[in-house]
């Protein structure tokens, strides 16, 4: 596993959502965690997935 690019992508991910200014700009945030998860799937745990996804869900919450 590289790590570094597994990290690198979620950063962006969340950048992309700190970015978001509209509803739509949500959604699209959302859609690119599932391609992140998808991308990552093989070597990312369930229990990782679960706190990534709750980070990005945090993170979120901020934005509402």
């Amino acid at each position: 596993m590289d790590f570094l690019d597994l990290k690198k992508d979620f950063d962006w991910v969340l950048k992309v959502l700190e970015s978001s200014k509209t509803s739509l700009h949500l959604k699209s945030s959302e859609k690119l965690l599932e391609l992140f998860f998808k991308k990552w799937d093989f070597e990312l745990s369930e229990e990782r997935k679960i706190r990534l996804g709750h980070l990005f869900n945090k993170s979120k919450n901020k934005l509402i």
